[in-house]
């Protein structure tokens, strides 16, 4: 008789909690690189430095958008072996690349033919990075991103103490932190992404200092998204490894129930706590423009970043204040690209995330990525884009979907066992 068992593999070798995986050889090298792009991708250090903090000169740099790309050839060349390949890939995975697929596709109708088909490219060119460094058996993942959060916490601190030019916003929300990034949202949101690192050590005297550190920079950020889901995650981080499959759908059904409870009822009273209007800093009025465009094209939107280039988006925003350049929300982001169509699949997909990681029975590395996921689906409604190219979300995600893949062929894979 012929039964259905899911396998994965050992995780013997996990340190901490849970995501370092056995690496063969010298690693540092690999790793070095990573952080590097790391830091480019989230247009960190370099790109404000160099451009004294002015957005609008690093989003048009030529040179920038070409240098995000040198980790990828670097780690190509000392790494020519593809590590992976289509049968290691989850029903999640295959789902992500076809995303891909559709930007790409989505340049036929898109009013910006060619930048649609070039972001589209780069999507495609992310993910397969993404991929190939998963599977890379000399890659250190931990470190890289303790690495890449140590630079971002101490050069931040040092910035906002020592160089208030630098370190503090200027006009509208002056004197909040932003660190080494351009905007203090991208300071919150990215601490608050990376959280779980310091919990699943925070017993530890150096994982306590790094919590407190990391809290108090995104409270002096002002981003009320990344404190809100800094909030949810540390008290979540208190009892998620009791989670089982049962529990962990029915927690997050409850607290969407709940949610929307405390949308309805007490929504005013909740944002004027955290010092926000009604409005969220002008977000619902773009939220309520972004729904006109999606409207207009509303089964296969308007092209990955098609909207954004074209001159649809003038004439939309014409009578607001501010020019905005992103949606402040993944899911509307997503039906702007690609409509109800995209929508759908990247929803499926989330859910297939979520199952996953609730396959991972090593119960810190499952704790982690859990934590990863409810902040990062946090962040989705009124902060980050996530499915993006040189996405630091979606890369962080992916990786902790699959700890340990590099030493497995086939990760998560459903095999027909014949039993007695």
């Amino acid at each position: 008789m012929k039964s259905m068992t899911l396998t994965e593999p050992s995780l013997v070798d996990y340190q901490a909690f849970g995501i370092t995986r056995k690496a063969k050889g010298n690693t540092f090298i690999n790793d070095s690189i990573v952080v590097l792009f790391l830091l480019l991708i989230t247009n960190a250090l370099f790109a404000p430095v160099l451009y004294d903090y002015q957005p609008d000169a690093v989003e048009d740099s030529v040179p920038l958008k070409v240098l995000k790309y040198l980790p990828v050839v670097l780690i190509m060349l000392l790494n020519p072996k593809i590590n992976f390949s289509y049968k290691k890939l989850t029903i999640a995975d295959k789902l992500i690349i076809t995303v891909g697929f559709f930007y790409i596709a989505s340049a036929y109708w898109s009013p910006t033919s060619s930048d649609t088909l070039v972001n589209g490219l780069q999507y495609m060119v992310f993910m397969f990075f993404c991929y190939q460094l998963i599977y890379l058996k000399k890659l250190n993942i931990e470190w890289v991103l303790k690495t890449y959060l140590y630079i971002v916490i101490s050069l931040s601190c040092l910035f906002y103490i020592a160089v208030p030019k630098w370190g503090r916003m200027a006009g509208f929300h002056q004197g909040l932190a932003r660190g080494i990034f351009l905007h203090k949202n991208n300071l919150g949101s990215i601490l608050a992404l990376l959280l779980p690192l310091a919990l699943m050590e925070i017993k530890t005297l150096k994982g306590a200092i790094l919590t407190i550190l990391m809290l108090g920079l995104i409270v002096l950020s002002g981003s009320s998204t990344s404190i809100v889901a800094a909030a949810g995650i540390l008290v979540i981080s208190t009892f998620v490894a009791w989670f089982d499959k049962r529990k962990a759908i029915f927690f997050v059904i409850s607290m969407l129930g709940f949610a929307y409870f405390l949308f309805v009822n007490y929504y005013d009273k909740i944002l004027g706590l955290l010092g926000k209007s009604a409005e969220l800093t002008g977000r619902t009025l773009l939220w309520e423009n972004i729904m006109i465009a999606i409207k207009q094209k509303p089964l296969l939107g308007w092209g990955y970043w098609g909207f954004w280039k074209s001159q649809s988006k003038l004439s939309t925003f014409a009578h607001m204040k501010w020019e905005a350049g992103k949606a402040h929300d993944a899911f509307l982001a997503v039906a702007l690209s690609g409509g109800v169509v995209l929508l759908g699949i990247v929803i499926v997909w989330m859910l297939f995330i979520f199952l996953q990681i609730l396959s991972i029975k090593d119960t810190k590395s499952r704790s982690y990525s859990l934590l990863v996921f409810f902040g990062i689906f946090a962040l989705c409604f009124t902060e980050i884009g996530l499915v993006e190219h040189n996405d630091i979300f979606l890369f962080v995600l992916l990786f902790a979907s699959k700890p340990g893949a590099s030493d497995t062929t086939d990760y998560f894979a459903i095999k027909l066992e014949t039993a007695s």
